[in-house]
């Protein structure tokens, strides 16, 4: 019976969101779940920004200043319970978070968050499904926004 309440007190949990911020309230609800799992004392071993859910690290999406800023959110959050926040290369190609260079040599795809071109917040990892199925596997739950 102690055992059992030792495995449900840390749980690990890894977050999956789909939506961009600005299509549904996913983005949100995810943000809110996370900080709830936290209040409880589970672990958040990572979030993963997956499809629209990219979009989520765009630096350049402009909130008023009585709107509720997600992305300064997922920093914040990221940084006081160092959980990763990561981002599927490929569906940030797709929706031109990235942009490809003619030379498809290792240095050239190197991203330099320093780059004023550069959209993505330098909290999101870029990385790929293989990081995500990982996570899978050393995780208890998966919940998915």
């Amino acid at each position: 019976m102690c055992y059992y309440f030792w495995i449900l007190n840390y749980m690990v949990f890894v977050i999956l969101i789909t939506n961009a911020l600005y299509n549904k309230q996913n983005s949100y609800s995810a943000y809110l779940f996370t900080k709830a799992v936290i209040k409880k004392k589970k672990i958040v071993q990572n979030i993963f920004f997956y499809r629209d859910g990219v979009c989520n690290a765009n630096k350049n999406i402009r909130f008023d200043d009585n709107e509720f800023n997600l992305i300064k959110s997922w920093k914040k959050l990221s940084i006081k319970y160092h959980i990763n926040l990561y981002l599927c290369i490929t569906s940030a190609k797709k929706r031109g978070l990235i942009f490809e260079k003619k030379n498809n040599s290792y240095k050239d795809n190197f991203i330099n968050y320093n780059n004023k071109n550069n959209i993505i917040s330098n909290y999101f990892k870029i990385t790929t499904l293989s990081t995500f199925t990982k996570s899978i596997l050393t995780c208890d739950r998966l919940v998915q926004f």
